[in-house]
This record gives C-alpha cells, sequence and structure tokens, in this order.
C-alpha cells in the first residue's frame, strides 16, 4: 500500500487540520532544509524543535554501547518527530537523524506543546499518530530478531518508498546497514540480490525500487503489519478531515440560507411599501370636496376635516401656517 499524496500540504498530519486549527500555529512553523545525516535530536538531550517532514525521511535509531546501532522507527511525510511529547515532556532517550534529503516544517517545542492544549484536534492527531507510530518501533523491534536481512531490508525500502514522492531513494549501503544493525558488506550483498533479481537498481547513495510488487513477495509480514496500523491512523485523519469539511458545509448552507431568507422577507417588505406607495398615489389621484367658505375637506367617511389634519392623517405630514411673499407684502401693504 502506498499512502496518497496530498495537495494542499505535504505533510498528511497538517494538511488534514481544519484550517481554524491549523491557524492556531502556522506562524509559527518554520520550513528548513533536512540534509542527509543531519542528527537533530541527540540521546539525552532536550528536545528544542518539532518536526513536520514533507519529502524526506527521519529515523529514530538505538545507539548501544558497543557502538553499534538499530533502527527504532522512520517517519515521513505521515506524521512529526518526538511523538512522545504527546505522552511526557522527557529529552530524547534516541538519537534521531535525517535519512533522506529534502524539506520539513518545524516548530519550537515550547510553542508546540502549547497548541496542543489549545487545539483539541490537533491534540487527537497527535495522539493516534504516537500509538501508530509506537506500533511501527515495537514491530521493529521485533523484525530484528525473527527475521533475515534480506527481508528486513525490503521492509526498509518500501517504508522509504511509502514516504516520499516516486521511486528512487537517496540513501547509502553504509547507513542501511546502521538501520538494520547489520554488516555494510552483508547489506551489499544482499542488495546485490534484489538487484539481480531487478526488484532494486542502485548506485552511490541511491535506491531505485523497479518492481514494488516483487519487493513486497519478498519482505517479511512486519511491513504488512505496520501498514496496516498506518493505514487506519491515516484513515481516521481522513474522516475527520472530510467530517469537519462536511461540517463546514452545513454552516455556510446554513447561513446561505438565513441569508436567502432575509432577502425573501426584505423583498416583501419592499413589495409592502410599494403597494402603499401605489395605494397613496391612487389616493391622491381622487377627487376630494373642498369648501371654498372654510377650507375644510370632505374625508373618505363624509366627514369634514380641517385640511391640516386631513393630510396629517393621510400622509403623516404637519403643515405649518405662514403668508408666502405675495400675501405678506400685501398685509404689510394693509396695515
Amino acid at each position: 500500500m502506498t499512502f496518497p499524496q496530498v495537495s494542499l500540504n505535504r505533510n498528511r498530519l497538517l494538511s488534514a487540520l481544519p484550517a481554524d486549527e491549523y491557524g492556531l500555529f502556522k506562524a509559527d512553523l518554520e520550513s528548513v532544509k533536512m540534509r542527509r545525516g543531519e542528527i537533530i535530536y541527540k540521546s539525552g538531550e532536550p528536545i528544542k524543535y518539532v518536526y513536520f517532514p514533507e519529502n524526506c525521511i527521519v529515523s529514530m535509531i538505538t545507539v548501544f554501547g558497543d557502538g553499534t546501532s538499530l533502527e527504532s522507527g522512520i517517519v515521513g511525510n505521515e506524521g512529526m518527530t518526538a511523538a512522545g511529547l504527546v505522552l511526557s515532556k522527557t529529552p530524547s532517550v534516541r538519537e534521531t537523524c535525517v535519512q533522506t534529503t529534502g524539506q520539513s516544517w518545524r516548530i519550537k517545542t515550547s510553542s508546540f506543546s502549547a497548541m496542543l492544549e489549545e487545539s483539541r484536534v490537533l491534540k487527537q492527531y497527535v495522539t493516534n499518530y504516537a500509538s501508530a507510530f509506537f506500533e511501527q518501533v515495537a514491530q521493529a523491534g521485533a523484525c530484528s530478531n525473527h527475521h533475515s536481512l534480506v527481508e528486513r531490508l525490503a521492509r526498509l525500502l518500501l517504508m522509504c518508498q511509502d514516504r516520499i514522492e516516486g521511486n528512487k531513494i537517496h540513501i547509502t549501503h553504509e547507513f542501511i546497514a546502521q538501520l538494520l544493525g547489520a554488516y555494510r558488506p552483508n547489506v551489499t550483498n544482499v542488495a546485490m540480490n534484489l538487484k539481480e533479481k531487478k526488484l532494486i537498481d542502485y548506485q552511490r547513495g541511491l535506491i531505485e525500487i523497479l518492481d514494488r510488487t516483487g519487493l513486497e513477495a519478498v519482505a517479511c509480514e512486519c511491513y504488512d503489519a505496520i501498514n496496516e496500523t498506518y493505514r487506519l491512523y491515516l484513515s481516521s485523519l481522513e474522516l475527520r478531515s472530510l467530517s469537519h469539511r462536511a461540517e463546514l458545509a452545513s454552516q455556510k448552507m446554513s447561513f446561505e440560507t438565513n441569508k436567502r431568507r432575509d432577502l425573501v422577507n426584505q423583498a416583501h417588505q419592499n413589495i409592502r411599501s410599494l403597494q402603499n406607495a401605489i395605494s397613496d398615489i391612487k389616493f391622491l389621484r381622487g377627487d376630494y370636496l373642498l369648501c371654498m367658505n372654510c377650507h375644510f375637506i370632505r374625508d373618505d367617511n363624509g366627514i369634514w376635516r380641517q385640511i391640516d389634519f386631513f393630510v396629517h392623517k393621510r400622509f403623516n405630514l404637519t403643515i405649518n401656517r405662514t403668508l408666502c411673499p405675495d400675501c405678506s407684502k400685501s398685509k404689510l401693504a394693509v396695515a
């Protein structure tokens, strides 16, 4: 099984976060170049940054007292480093180094820990990922004691391809030997065997997978067991992401429905206002009786009223009495 690629962000954990949750710590994320062989955590030292790989692979390695080492787990664009932070705040107990060159996001551990407390969704995602990662660590530990070098090499190559784009893995035989706890000549012999079967091809620092199906047939059952764990984890990410999108779509639909209802209500109010205006226009066009002597006007009920009262009642207008310029002059002249 190859993990599906994402479009928003090449780190699946980050890309699955809702926009509002991602926005909580987006400003604290920093894009960094990860170089092969770079050690990001040293055994026993505090963890300064949490990394979210995009197209590189990071390996957690257990180093023994005699100088030998063994891969404990690998991290790619499906998750993050320092998964143990969700369980405790103890320093790193295993060396962690960059296995393949690429790009990654990172955030200060203090900021990330604060975000875990604020973001319910982020904490749930990280908890699910930590569970899957430690299942990988446990399975890899059992694998190193029960399966042959060729089976373990096939498993490692498949897991690496699952976490990068394409089928070319930038990794040396020496580093593979370190990860698998094997002698380099033995790794070279096993790789040569896979090459002769046309399952892989390699040159210095680069291994290309030619026949993935054939390589899966060679790999031990641990590959399927680890894949199943991550399949469930990634499915939960996708399910939660789809659920959140559905919730946002529902909220948007509700907003649009309310907006449309408001527009309909406003349209009805406009229609009523227009009808009232038309009624008033029709009223103005009617014939009314005005007394030539007292200037009273007869309303619709046949009652004679002062014209001021009639106009105020009908049109909500107030008439203030005064003299026009000509009458004013005439009045002065009489005076």
